[in-house]
C-alpha cells in the first residue's frame, strides 16, 4: 500500500465504504493529462503527491474539518523504516569498489 494513503489512514482511520474519489478534499487539474490531488495530504507540482481515485477513503470522509498543517510535512520529518540486517547467506554488493 502507498506510504501517502497509509500516513491518511493511519491519521485518521479508515472508511471501508467509501473512495477518495468521493471526498470533498480530493481536487482535480487537467492538462495535457489529468491527475489528483489530496488537499490534507498536500498539494505540490511533484507526481509524488498524485492521488489515486480508487483509494479507500479515510476517517475524514465525508465532512471532517482539518485544520493542521499538510501531511507531507509531517512525513518529511519522519524517518523512513531502516531496511532489515542482512539475511543469512544474502550477497552484498558495494559499488566503486574493486575486486
Amino acid at each position: 500500500m502507498s506510504r501517502k494513503i497509509s500516513a491518511m489512514h493511519d491519521l485518521f482511520g479508515m472508511d471501508p465504504l467509501h473512495k477518495c474519489k468521493d471526498c470533498k478534499y480530493l481536487c482535480s487539474y487537467e492538462a495535457n493529462r489529468k491527475w489528483h490531488k489530496c488537499q490534507i495530504y498536500g498539494v505540490t507540482n511533484s507526481e509524488a503527491t498524485d492521488w489515486r481515485l480508487s483509494y479507500m477513503a479515510c476517517g475524514l470522509y465525508p465532512d471532517k474539518q482539518y485544520d493542521g498543517k499538510p501531511i507531507i510535512e509531517m512525513l518529511k520529518h519522519q524517518q523512513r523504516m531502516k531496511p532489515e540486517s542482512q539475511i543469512d547467506g544474502q550477497m552484498e554488493f558495494e559499488f566503486g569498489k574493486e575486486i
